[in-house]
């Protein structure tokens, strides 16, 4: 969407075909563009790197991002870098930017309220909505969707109901109307007849300082059907053991929610468009979990 509103008003836009670092810090310092919408991970990589400053950003009217939950740690770490606010929108290849989150301290997972012109619903398994606070699938629409996919009627069939495009991702809303992203409907884990929305349980590791990324699947379990498991990589120099991150996680979430194996990774693995794969966590099981967990997708 940002790149054919700019075109569209004559203005330039700086195409890189990956991250690089240098390349991308020498782009705002040398061309100082007006609007910049950096990945979550590219973000964290930028201010990890500890070469940015104030007139890093100086040019910059408004920065935009997206594609995973912003952790209020790295909100925070940005302000007083940049000295400038950061917004999380939410958005998709059928549908561009839905919803942008606009308030000065959002909590995280905020994605805020729907642009004009979009219309937002969530409901439950049998399509009724779903009342205030409760996880429910989000269903858009709004003249920023796809008209259908390219060549394949049945996949755009089962897109729609009724004219709302059926997004797989799951969502609650505030008294105040916004919008918080938990995660995506396929991935939810249900231990014991209770559902556990995944970016919930990230979001609330994600509250940890030492945490830099994070990661949670759910794996086969005789007993519970599926239990929840973390992978997490700390940020360079800290310390935490996987007692003390359960004790942590108890002030946010449930007991049931608590992953019953943490795992201390190096990388978090990334799909091609820089949002964390849950899929690829499977791979990093132990041997003997590697079994029928893989079969999730």
């Amino acid at each position: 969407m940002e790149t054919f509103a700019t075109l569209s008003r004559g203005g330039t836009v700086l195409v890189y075909d990956g991250f690089y670092l240098d390349g991308y810090l020498d782009g705002l310092m040398k061309h100082k563009p007006t609007l910049a919408v950096p990945h979550i991970d590219t973000l964290m990589k930028l201010l990890d790197s500890g070469r940015c400053t104030s007139d890093t950003f100086v040019s910059l009217r408004g920065v935009y991002t997206g594609g995973n939950v912003l952790p209020e740690a790295v909100q925070k770490r940005f302000i007083a870098c940049a000295g400038k606010p950061i917004h999380v929108g939410y958005g998709m290849t059928e549908g561009i930017w839905m919803t942008v989150c606009m308030e000065e301290n959002p909590k995280s997972g905020c994605i805020g309220k729907p642009l004009p012109g979009v219309q937002l619903r969530l409901v439950d398994k049998s399509g009724k909505e779903v009342p205030q606070g409760e996880d429910g699938e989000i269903l858009v629409k709004g003249d920023m969707l796809m008209l259908n996919y390219w060549h394949n009627p049945n996949e755009t069939q089962k897109a729609f109901i009724e004219g709302w495009f059926k997004t797989g991702d799951s969502a609650k809303q505030d008294k105040q109307g916004n919008y918080y992203f938990t995660g995506r409907i396929k991935n939810i884990i249900i231990r014991n007849t209770s559902n556990i929305m995944p970016g919930e349980v990230e979001t609330a590791i994600y509250q940890h300082p030492a945490i830099k990324a994070a990661g949670v699947i759910g794996i086969p379990d005789r007993h519970e059907g599926e239990v929840p498991v973390a992978f997490v990589v700390l940020k360079s120099g800290k310390k935490l053991t996987e007692s003390e991150l359960s004790q942590y996680l108890t002030q946010f979430i449930a007991k049931y929610k608590i992953p019953v194996k943490i795992y201390f990774i190096e990388d978090m693995p990334l799909t091609n468009s820089g949002k964390i794969s849950h899929k690829k966590l499977y791979d990093y099981l132990p041997q003997t979990n590697s079994g029928d967990s893989n079969k999730r997708t």
